[in-house]
């Protein structure tokens, strides 16, 4: 198993969890939360794809669940290991003609526009494909926390925030915590 999402919630720990597990439990027997340390951010572990884990969760309509980021890869929290891993992630993704980075940091000396920049920068080199930050075809989300750093990389369609009210699925937009 390995941790495979990175869940925002916007109430009781408790609560999100039992949501998470309820959605994953059937999918998975093993599946588990793992407290960050962060007030309102939890990480999964499980042997489900973290796509189809994102989904899953999605589908079962959680009630406190802000946004959830399926990780495809899980590094230490240092710039090189960040872009050699998504990089690395991106190749299944050509081709693709634009990308955005997105990058939460918490708890580590990483700056976010740091991330944002370098990592964005090494993709337009090394792949060829432009910064769209309005529009793009692709965005690569960096989820750090301590001294971890998840990579995820999905299509601009993927839904990644869900509003605190279940009927509402939003897509991805540039409001993150």
């Amino acid at each position: 198993m390995a941790i495979s999402l990175l869940i925002t919630h916007t109430s009781n720990e408790k609560t999100a969890a039992a949501e998470i597990l309820d959605a994953l439990l059937p999918l998975d027997s093993d599946a588990r939360v793992i407290p960050t340390g962060y007030k309102g951010v939890l990480l999964v572990d499980t042997k489900i794809e973290p796509l189809q884990a994102s989904n899953a969760i999605i589908r079962s309509l959680p009630s406190v669940i802000k946004r959830i980021v399926p990780l495809m890869g899980i590094v230490r929290a240092s710039m090189s290991e960040i872009v050699d891993l998504a990089l690395e992630i991106m190749k299944n993704f050509i081709p693709f003609r634009s990308f955005a980075v997105r990058a939460t940091i918490r708890g580590s000396c990483l700056g976010k526009q740091s991330v944002e920049k370098t990592l964005g920068a090494a993709i337009k080199n090394n792949l060829g494909a432009r910064v769209d930050l309005g529009n793009p075809e692709i965005i690569i989300f960096v989820e750090v926390v301590d001294d971890i750093a998840g990579i995820s990389v999905v299509s601009s369609s993927h839904p990644i925030l869900v509003k605190s009210t279940p009927s509402e699925t939003v897509q991805n937009d540039s409001q993150w915590t």
